[in-house]
This record gives structure tokens, sequence and C-alpha cells, in this order.
């Protein structure tokens, strides 16, 4: 889905793949698809967010307003924040952080997941 910031025309921007996750996720209205933190509910599945603090195409704040929204939901959860990154063009450094961390997440909430750590 898209994490769009406030004020953006989300009907210019909806594409083929955003269309598809609207059919997934249900009817919805108002550019609630494009707004991940307005689906935010009980149930929902784990979700991991990996996000740059110096991202200026998706603002930072809007993830760090969903990890907020999933923890009052109940939902688990987990922000990796990449200090000084951007929107994605992530360090080696950075990546291999972010798998790590993404390793360790999964291996927490996929039920039957043995070993998550990568091949050698």
């Amino acid at each position: 889905m898209l994490n769009l910031p406030p004020g953006t025309d989300e009907n210019a921007l909806l594409s083929t793949a955003a269309e598809r996750s609207i059919r997934v996720f249900g009817a919805v209205k108002d550019g609630l698809a494009t707004q991940p933190v307005r689906l935010v509910r009980p149930g929902l599945p784990p979700a991991f967010l990996g996000h740059g603090d110096k991202d200026t195409l998706v603002p930072y704040q809007q993830s760090v307003r969903l990890h907020k929204a999933l923890d009052a939901a109940g939902v688990p959860n987990r922000l990796v924040t990449m200090l000084g990154a951007g929107h994605g063009g992530f360090t080696y450094e950075e990546n291999q952080r972010a798998w790590a961390a993404i390793r360790e997440f999964l291996g927490k909430h996929v039920r039957g997941l043995k070993d998550p750590t990568p091949a050698k």
C-alpha cells in the first residue's frame, strides 16, 4: 500500500498495484487504502517496518505513527529506523542490520520457522 503525506492527491497516484491492494483489503473510500495507519485494527498479522529517518519521499513520521497505532491495537510489530538514511539506497551495514532484524522478527512471529538465519 502507499503511505502518502497528508494532502496528497491520492486518486491521481493510485497505481495498478494500489488498486490490487484495495481489492485485497476490501472496498475503501476517501483514500483509506493510501493511509495504512487508518486500516489498523486488532487481529492484524505481525508487521515489520523499516524506514530511513531522512526519507524525503515518504515522511519518517508516517512509520512512527503506524508503529504507535499497531502498538495501541495490540498488533505485534517492529520499527527499525535507519539513522541518516533516505528512501532506500541503504548502505551495506544498514542492509545487514535490517536483514538481521527481519530474521529475528520472522523467527519470533512465523510459526514453524526453525532457523531464519541466511544460507551460507
